[in-house]
């Protein structure tokens, strides 16, 4: 059973990292869809903010896969989430047929967050305590 208790935070750790590190590779691929939709919301220098943020996503999931990084990599993270997540689901600006979608995208966002947290005192994933 202990083995089995000791494996959780690796896997969450591991699933978190994934989920992180497909989109920001998934963005970088779609570029010029995901340049214009951070146009359409606004940003400024969207150009810049793309490979700002997917290398965050993606720097940010390796250091969550190690050790040694992973509170900054969970830090780094949570950060892009904030940032992603008022770029996006900005409830004064979407129309209410929209409204409870964007809710729903705010509400996942803030349980990955809470997620990263959690891995971030998660002590010695990898190796010994």
């Amino acid at each position: 059973m202990t083995a089995m208790l000791d494996f959780l935070p690796r896997a969450g750790v591991l699933v978190l990292a994934g989920y992180y590190l497909y989109t920001g590779t998934s963005n970088l691929w779609r570029r010029r869809l995901t340049t214009a939709a951070l146009r359409e919301k606004g940003m400024p220098f969207a150009a810049l903010a793309l490979p700002l943020g997917a290398g965050a996503e993606v720097a940010g999931s390796l250091m969550l896969a190690s050790d040694a990084l992973r509170p900054l990599g969970a830090a780094t993270l949570v950060a892009f989430t904030v940032v992603a997540t008022a770029v996006f689901h900005n409830l004064l600006r979407v129309p209410r047929a929209e409204f409870r979608q964007h809710v729903n995208v705010i509400l996942n966002n803030l349980a990955l967050c809470g997620g990263l947290l959690a891995a971030m005192a998660v002590p010695a994933v990898w190796g010994p305590e």
